[in-house]
């Protein structure tokens, strides 16, 4: 488990699976974050293992993507976040990725503000805690996407 899936974990409360020096090592990272808030958490942007990749998708095959299996929702696109939107944030498997392009004709983009769709590539799914929800709002660049993750930030730093 990498060092920021310690910390979410630690954070939301589920540390079982977590060894007592990792427990002590995210209790320091939580403490800082809870001091610095926003700062402390854009130093996470850049995870080894994920690459990120825009899309543009046909309007009529967002809602079909929010409910694709092969994908785990975060960022504007989880349950919890508070930003409505058409947007698609998720998690993808590599081996899934080429299939999930092809299945809904997703044109890649360049960036964020050309896409609809931002999907993380990674070699195995995450459990997504809350913390991963906040990182992953930032990546919109958008200030309704920052102030949701600082409201989640707040509520469990």
């Amino acid at each position: 488990m990498s060092s920021f899936n310690q910390l979410a974990a630690y954070i939301d409360d589920r540390t079982v699976a977590i060894s007592p020096d990792a427990r002590r090592r995210a209790k320091e990272r939580a403490q800082v974050l809870a001091h610095t808030g926003l700062k402390a958490l854009e130093r996470y942007q850049e995870r080894s293992g994920m690459k990120v990749h825009y899309f543009r998708a046909d309007p009529s095959n967002l809602e079909k993507l929010r409910h694709e299996s092969a994908l785990q929702m975060t960022g504007v696109s989880h349950d919890i976040s508070e930003v409505y939107s058409s947007f698609i944030d998720a998690y993808v498997r590599t081996w899934d990725l080429e299939t999930i392009v092809y299945k809904y004709r997703l044109e890649p983009r360049l960036s964020v503000r050309e896409a609809n769709v931002l999907l993380r590539e990674v070699e195995e799914l995450p459990h997504i805690y809350s913390l991963h929800i906040a990182l992953d709002l930032l990546d919109l660049r958008d200030a309704r996407s920052r102030s949701e993750a600082e409201r989640l930030l707040g509520r469990f730093c």
